[in-house]
């Protein structure tokens, strides 16, 4: 009887843990798939100050299936002003769970002799920290952009060297600190 009195007891606890189970995934799929937007024409491009900008277009695809119509595509670019800009392209998936990629613009006056990317020469580079000339670790490539008035900035589109914003004269910092061979040198960063 003992024994009997066990065996109901240890059935009545899993009946009654089982039974206070409820479904907390109620709506969501069991497999959350993530769209994955892929650009054509790649994540960086440049457009000439002027032109237009001509989108050259991506696709989308969650769990296999074509949702290119469903991305929002966000960013303005003005091809009337020389700039670095952004166009993101975003897509939520029916868990609530976003994707997006995005594509960085240069707009460039292309008639600029100063304007454009540009080599670092190393060995006639330095940078100036609070009065102590140090030579750059290695060549890199900067971007320098027209702000008009004789006036530019410069910045490597990594994060790295920012001076955006650091107005760097055309005569004292960018023009005589380029050369044919576009390389920038002979001047503190």
């Amino acid at each position: 009887m003992k024994k009997n009195l066990v065996y109901f007891a240890a059935l009545l606890i899993v009946l009654l843990g089982t039974a206070g189970c409820e479904k907390q995934s109620l709506g969501l799929t069991k497999t959350t798939f993530y769209a994955d937007i892929q650009l054509d024409g790649g994540s960086q491009m440049v457009v000439g100050k002027g032109s237009a900008f001509v989108d050259p277009g991506f696709t989308a695809t969650m769990a296999g299936e074509d949702v290119t119509d469903k991305v929002e595509v966000t960013g303005e670019v003005d091809t009337s002003k020389s700039g670095v800009y952004t166009v993101t392209y975003g897509i939520v998936n029916a868990d609530g769970f976003p994707s997006s990629v995005t594509r960085t613009v240069i707009v460039l006056d292309l008639a600029d002799a100063v304007e454009g990317f540009w080599q670092v020469d190393k060995s006639v580079s330095t940078r100036d920290y609070s009065g102590t000339l140090a030579p750059f670790k290695g060549a890199f490539q900067i971007l320098i952009i027209g702000e008009g008035g004789g006036n530019c900035h410069v910045e490597d589109l990594t994060g790295h060297l920012d001076l955006v914003g650091h107005v760097l004269s055309r005569h004292n910092g960018c023009k005589t600190g380029v050369n044919e061979g576009r390389t920038f040198g002979h001047h503190h960063l």
